[in-house]
């Protein structure tokens, strides 16, 4: 999965997901299961279940991928980090935060701070590093605030970016 901040031109390339590419997107919450067994479940024949899901994923509205729980990694962890950066250096930032090391999954939010990632940890790049090496490297940081993960659910799982 792509991590992006959307500019103008983003914004014009939005493809419309109707009601079909949601319901087989749900059956294919286990990117594992046959084609078949999907088109079956959304009631389409295959070769038009087939087309929906290439079509999504050429327009990059999904992925396909390998999911883990850090939690059940030795020597893993990963932390919610928050980014407070100067006026008129928010988006410039925030993009600079999808492609540094670690870095899961990052988007501009509202409220206090402007952007926020998931972070994902190992014995050999800590948090100590990620702060040291990467975040220092932000221009216009004025803040940030970081949230340990200490437990997850069934459903904490993320991409393996280390």
């Amino acid at each position: 999965m792509t991590n992006r901040i959307e500019t103008q031109e983003d914004a014009k390339r939005h493809i419309h997901l109707g009601a079909m590419d949601l319901k087989i997107i749900k059956a294919l919450k286990n990117g594992r299961r046959p084609m078949a067994e999907i088109a079956e479940e959304v009631g389409l024949p295959l070769s038009t279940t087939r087309r929906h899901v290439q079509r999504m994923l050429n327009d990059n509205a999904i992925q396909i991928i390998c999911l883990v729980d850090p939690f059940l990694i030795q020597g893993h962890s990963s932390a919610f980090i928050s980014f407070k950066f100067e006026p008129g250096k928010i988006h410039q930032g925030a993009k600079r935060i999808e492609n540094l090391r670690g870095v899961v999954i990052s988007a501009l939010v509202s409220g206090s701070y402007d952007a926020m990632a998931i972070v994902l940890f190992n014995d050999s790049f800590t948090l100590q590093n990620f702060i040291m090496e990467e975040i220092l490297k932000l221009e216009g940081l004025v803040d940030i605030e970081a949230f340990i993960a200490i437990e997850g659910g069934k459903n904490y799982q993320l991409r393996y970016v280390l």
